[in-house]
């Protein structure tokens, strides 16, 4: 081939590859850019009146609203919300910023997620976002994707699909946009559980002190023993990490003829737990009432102390001279009454749903921890 061909030959293939690259560009559905996803959000997340939470079929799961003092969950009536789960989707979608266009074509919307949340194919989170003068709606189809904190998403009202950086925890279940966790009082607190059944029958079980390993069960009949060591443990540590499944205001509960079992947890530090088992139809039902009582804090530190030495008693009388002089002394039992209070105002007036291996532990009868009698 000529000189003057092959230069002929090489302009051509320039000229085509040129050609290509504009052609694949313009009419390609995905393009990047790094523009906010809601530019308008971050300034205005302090005002957020409002988030309605929607599931596919277009049904309702949370509307979460902002009140003076706290957020909300409208459908479990007005019960306190996962602030948590709302102040990282919020941000998140702040900061979100477009990564790559996808399709705006409606018959590929399901393989992201983001389908029109009232269609049958929907399987994405709609959040309905509301302040004052502004408003936000999005589509939030599969997340996680890309291998990392990335997302499938379509604004209200328009046909392109986008997926943006953001580390986005939806959900589905209105009980996980409620404030699950109840109370953490851990085993090593306890000092006795009494649990008191409707026919009169006791279950009493208690630790000498908190770094007993085990609990004790009181009224073991002669000739029986406990099924294994430490059986009443998971008694003792009900009220450790207990969350609800679900929640219901107490005025609209109805027990029917259910009688309550009344399981009472005292703490060293003088702390009452009560709760009210109501085994009904529809599965266990608890409610709470949270005090402390100054008694139980006395003698429950008389048994975990020690003989002292005479060096200890000196020592034991300056530091209680320093105490008496000081005007800002603390009390202990002042700071357990504090937390008592506080508990039984957030507790107080509600039901709740608690998982079966918590509440399954609060109507245990003594039979339950022992062995066999033919053993």
């Amino acid at each position: 081939m000529s000189s003057r061909g092959l230069l002929t030959l090489l302009i051509a293939v320039v000229l085509l590859v040129v050609v290509v690259f504009v052609v694949s560009t313009s009419d390609s559905p995905e393009r990047a850019t790094s523009e906010l996803l809601l530019p308008q959000l971050s300034g205005k997340l302090n005002e957020i009146e409002s988030i309605t939470v929607t599931a596919p079929g277009d049904t309702t799961v949370a509307t979460l609203r902002r009140g003076a003092d706290q957020w909300t969950v409208a459908e479990a009536s007005d019960y306190p919300a996962n602030l948590g789960r709302i102040r990282q989707n919020l941000i998140a979608l702040a900061d979100a910023r477009i990564v790559e266009e996808k399709t705006s074509n409606p018959e590929f919307y399901d393989r992201l997620g983001v389908v029109d949340i009232a269609d049958a194919k929907a399987t994405g989170t709609q959040l309905e976002i509301a302040a004052p003068e502004f408003s936000a709606t999005v589509i939030v189809g599969d997340t996680g994707v890309s291998g990392g904190n990335m997302a499938y998403v379509r604004r209200s009202g328009e046909p392109q699909s986008l997926m943006v950086s953001a580390d986005l925890d939806l959900s589905d279940d209105r009980a996980e946009w409620l404030e699950r966790d109840l109370m953490d009082i851990s085993s090593a607190e306890v000092h006795r559980v009494i649990i008191t059944h409707p026919d009169g029958e006791l279950l009493s079980l208690q630790k000498d002190s908190p770094d007993a390993t085990d609990f004790s069960v009181a009224g073991v009949p002669e000739g029986r023993e406990l099924s294994v060591g430490g059986v009443a443990n998971s008694i003792g540590a009900v009220l450790s990490s207990l969350r609800l499944d679900e929640v219901a205001p107490e005025a609209t509960f109805e027990a029917g003829a259910a009688e309550p079992v009344i399981a009472r947890f005292e703490t060293f530090n003088g702390m009452v737990v009560q709760a009210r088992v109501y085994p009904v139809d529809a599965g266990v039902r608890v409610s709470f009432e949270v005090s402390a009582d100054p008694v139980l804090a006395d003698n429950s530190s008389g048994l975990q102390a020690d003989a002292p030495s005479a060096e200890a008693d000196e020592a034991g009388d300056e530091a209680l001279e320093g105490a008496e002089a000081a005007d800002d002394a603390v009390d202990p039992f002042a700071t357990v009454q504090a937390e008592a209070e506080k508990l039984n105002q957030r507790l107080q007036g509600w039901i709740y749903t608690l998982p079966s291996y918590k509440s399954d532990q609060l109507t245990k009868r003594l039979e339950d921890l022992l062995d066999s009698e033919d053993s």
